[in-house]
């Protein structure tokens, strides 16, 4: 009898010990300096955390991850259901087509989705060369660009090639100085450096301000605004080199 209990006794101090263990490795996988967009409670994630973890952890470390949006966010549904069924039901959105991408970004992304319809890249392209957002901005890992990605090269896919015309030079310059300021960060970071939030923001303008003019196509717009914004982005590349 005693040794019978000394065994129920190990037996559920190594379940308690297994429990404690699963709790810690949810904690890592969803700790704050991963992120804290995403409630453990979320039943998107319990399920898909099984299936697509690879994905998950992309959405993690994504801008919208980082923003505090969940699943449910974009893709609708009901995150606090656990049947597949219910959590599929409210309006969800599985793989959006373009015009479901337009209106699902345009939820927040107001601005940019007015310029985009009017733009050359919704109502000029040709059959099966409308670009979309996820085309151009991924889609569970937006922000998290691979350290090899060119604006100005992602581009020249189709401006340039036997579909479109080149971009007028002023616009190569605008596109490629972003290359540059995000390459400058990046290699300032690994090397141990940080720029100031002063400069991180003077960046993000730079990109608004071309996101501005790609979003609308706009030209004529970019032709002109284009030497004050690589002369804006020349000041942040210096200030990126002298920072410590």
């Amino acid at each position: 009898m005693r040794a019978a209990r000394i065994r129920n006794i190990r037996r559920a101090l190594a379940y308690s010990l297994l429990a404690i263990g699963c709790l810690l490795l949810a904690a890592t996988i969803l700790s704050p300096k991963a992120s804290t967009a995403i409630p453990s409670v979320d039943g998107c994630v319990s399920c898909h955390q099984k299936q697509n973890a690879a994905v998950l952890a992309l959405f993690v470390r994504s801008t919208h991850g980082q923003a505090g949006k969940s699943c449910s966010s974009c893709h609708g549904g009901d995150p606090s259901a656990t049947d597949k069924q219910a959590a599929h039901g409210a309006g969800f959105v599985g793989k959006p087509t373009a015009a479901e991408q337009l209106r699902m970004c345009g939820n927040c992304h107001r601005a940019q989705m007015v310029a985009f319809r009017g733009s050359r890249h919704a109502a000029g392209a040709q059959p099966g060369q409308r670009p979309d957002c996820v085309q151009c901005h991924g889609a569970h890992g937006v922000g998290v660009r691979p350290a090899d990605f060119s604006l100005s090269y992602y581009c020249s896919g189709c401006h340039g090639l036997e579909y479109l015309p080149a971009l007028p030079s002023q616009w190569r310059d605008m596109l490629a100085v972003s290359d540059e300021i995000r390459n400058s960060i990046r290699e300032r970071e690994e090397a141990g450096s940080h720029p100031s939030s002063d400069v991180i923001t003077r960046a993000k303008d730079i990109r608004r301000q071309i996101a501005e003019v790609v979003h609308a196509t706009d030209l004529q717009s970019g032709i002109e605004r284009s030497a004050d914004i690589v002369k804006q982005g020349e000041a942040v590349k210096k200030a990126v080199a002298s920072s410590k």
